[in-house]
């Protein structure tokens, strides 16, 4: 028995301890765990490449040891639930391809339309998978699914999410998606615009908007991690509040003026403003900007500004708290530093930080706290949080 065996050669083969295993019968080795049961290259392993060892919970074989799926490639449905680590059974799943038709029946042998995948959305088929490609199709979303588009694009053309439905999309990009009266959560994709319409709860996650923007309206919720956002724009129908945070993007521009909206709640924390063509953000400076607007451990970086101010602010309504700011000669808010951030490359956009930036282990603590940076880095690396988007390896 391999137990009786040590480290030096953990495998009882032809009841003799051997530095390698001969055959499956000979795992697990010595202290090795009861499922290292297969003998792979002379290795007791968990699993063999292509032969379905692992569970569902870990239906991935790397490198003999079973995890989780990562990307939907990995899964024979092409459609893993990066959530669980799962990969989502092709049963529950409706197929969608450019070419295909209304007559088809959604299955993964023959995907339907794009909009007869939607509309068949049931309780037994929750999961939509658009099959890579580029679709021709305007679509309206009123039940409750998860679309993985990954590697598909809707062109010019958009999705609507509508009528309460909770609606997950993932790396489907779009020229526009619009929410109204409906939850929405984006993430790891490309859009050209994002209006967030009365009524809308909208999560915008590892997803680049623009040239376009995104849009606010009153009476919604909206949540912005790890993105990189043209402009944001306050967009608003009626007089009910906003709310908003933002943590860990990058933004051209932040538009928060409006003349309906008469309060919000608005946070930027931890982000990173860039803009290339002069003011990265006028906030308070005009009768119409709602009170409750916090910017919190962010940097504002503008070029074209001359020797003139990043930030334009007045009055009370935006408040700015531990800031890097640069350029910047009027002093506004509290704790701001007016300093140049040492990006790595400015002149060319590359706003990760460098050492001696005065944004590293500068940030205050806050409610909204993220724990990655932008390209996924664990926050803090050191004891505390970095100002802006980045947080310096």
């Amino acid at each position: 028995m391999s137990s009786t065996c040590d480290g030096t050669a953990p495998y009882c083969v032809n009841s003799a301890c051997a530095e390698a295993c001969a055959a499956d019968a000979d795992c697990p080795g010595f202290s090795q765990p009861s499922d290292a049961r297969y003998c792979v290259g002379g290795s007791c392993t968990e699993c063999r490449s292509g032969m379905n060892d692992c569970t569902p919970d870990r239906p991935v074989c790397d490198t003999g040891t079973c995890r989780g799926c990562a990307v939907d490639s990995e899964c024979a449905s092409t459609v893993c639930d990066v959530d669980t680590g799962r990969c989502v059974p092709a049963e529950q799943i409706r197929y969608a391809q450019s070419d295909g038709l209304d007559s088809a029946d959604c299955s993964q042998l023959t995907p339907c339309s794009a909009a007869k995948s939607l509309a068949t959305v049931d309780a037994t088929h929750t999961w939509v998978r658009f099959v890579p490609g580029t679709y021709s199709a305007t679509l309206t979303v009123a039940s409750g699914c998860t679309i993985v588009g990954t590697g598909a694009d809707l062109g010019m053309h958009g999705l609507t999410a509508q009528g309460g439905a909770v609606v997950r999309v993932r790396g489907l990009s779009a020229f526009d998606y619009v929410c109204t009266d409906a939850s929405l959560d984006l993430a790891a994709l490309a859009a050209g615009n994002i209006a967030a319409e009365p009524g809308c709860q909208l999560r915008v996650e590892e997803t680049a908007v623009g040239p376009g923007q995104l849009y606010v309206s009153d009476s919604t919720s909206v949540t912005v991690d790890r993105s990189n956002i043209s402009a944001i724009d306050l967009n608003p129908v009626g007089t009910a509040p906003i709310s908003i945070i933002a943590t860990s993007s990058i933004f051209r521009q932040a538009l928060l003026s409006n003349g309906t909206v008469s309060s919000a709640s608005i946070v930027f924390a931890f982000n990173t403003f860039y803009f290339p063509g002069g003011q990265a953000v006028a906030c308070g400076a005009d009768s119409i900007t709602p009170p409750g607007i916090l910017f919190v451990d962010n940097i504002f970086y503008s070029v074209g500004v001359g020797s003139g101010n990043s930030v334009q602010t007045a009055g009370a309504n935006c408040n700015f708290d531990t800031n890097v700011i640069f350029p910047q000669s009027l002093v506004i808010g509290t704790n701001n530093i007016l300093a140049d951030p040492l990006f790595a490359d400015a002149a060319h956009a590359d706003l990760h930080l460098t050492n001696g930036s005065p944004a590293v282990d500068a940030a205050k603590t806050t409610a909204n706290d993220p724990t990655a940076d932008l390209d996924g880095t664990r926050r803090p690396q050191r004891v505390r949080l970095d100002i802006g988007a980045y947080e310096l390896p």
